[in-house]
């Protein structure tokens, strides 16, 4: 599994404008069979925080969004970002459930 997340900082005024581009953006992936997930917020505490995210199942599938058009248009509303943006591609490894907490605490 692979996650795109991105963390903008957005004009006031724009907020409504670049959710809804955001929320475009999303359709696209979430239409994509190989797309496990994604989710766009606003941040609780300060609203013109955005935070965007994107589950892939493979880094190949990565890969390849990250060289179409629709990873073009998202990186034209990252830059609508009033500060530096935050882009992370998170690779997991491993993940694991209740059962490794259980464990954990048998320990």
């Amino acid at each position: 599994m692979v996650q795109l997340y991105v963390r903008l900082t957005i004009a006031p005024d724009r907020v409504q404008e670049i959710t809804r581009a955001l929320r475009a953006v999303m359709s696209r992936a979430r239409s994509d069979r190989d797309c496990a997930g994604s989710r766009v917020c606003a941040d609780v505490e300060n609203p013109t925080i955005l935070h965007y995210w994107e589950d892939w199942l493979t880094p190949a599938l990565m890969d390849r969004e990250i060289k179409s058009s629709r990873f073009s248009r998202l990186m034209e509303v990252v830059e609508s970002s009033t500060v530096p943006p935050v882009l992370e591609f998170r690779f997991f490894t491993d993940v694991r459930g209740l059962e490794y907490a259980e464990a954990t605490r048998k320990v």
